[in-house]
């Protein structure tokens, strides 16, 4: 909780600035083009447990950073409720995966630029991750944590990378 208040006034003071003060949103340095995700888990990670995906996409890359310093088991918590508070404009997708399965293609195509971040509540603490700038992107979960390719460009069909 002590870190979740200061990461609260940060991520607030973010979108007050992005909010208020058009002109000095910062662009996204490297903007994601993302037209779909999959979402992929061995059937041995995590100790056999579903884990939490969120991909969250900013307009700001001032609030790329904020999100990067979250840690994922508090981003399920305190400090992602205050984020998705102080900034109802981001983009918010949700889902949760269960061991030996894969899910999607889901079509999360949006118009404009943005910074992704894609969170994962595995039951190792892992930092937040980066999206690449790929269109189709695939999410797995393995023994190692979280990992993030690019489907198109994954040599095993975008699906069974273990």
């Amino acid at each position: 909780m002590k870190t979740a208040v200061p990461a609260f006034c940060l991520a607030l003071t973010a979108a007050a600035c992005g909010w208020f003060g058009g002109d000095d949103v910062q662009e996204p340095r490297n903007p994601i083009r993302v037209r779909s995700v999959s979402l992929a888990m061995s059937t041995e990670s995590n100790g056999g447990w579903p884990v939490r995906v969120e991909l969250v996409r900013v307009r700001d890359e001032t609030l790329a950073g904020v999100l990067l310093r979250i840690e994922a088991r508090n981003w399920f918590g305190d400090e992602g409720l205050g984020f998705r508070q102080a900034n109802p404009l981001a983009l918010y997708n949700a889902w949760e995966v269960v061991p030996g399965t894969n899910i999607g293609p889901f079509d999360i195509d949006e118009r404009g630029d943005f910074a992704g971040v894609v969170f994962c509540g595995t039951r190792q603490p892992r930092p937040p991750l980066r999206l690449p700038q790929g269109g189709d992107l695939l999410i797995y979960i393995d023994n190692e944590g979280c990992n993030v390719t690019d489907a198109a460009e994954d040599s095993n069909g975008g699906w069974w990378p273990w």
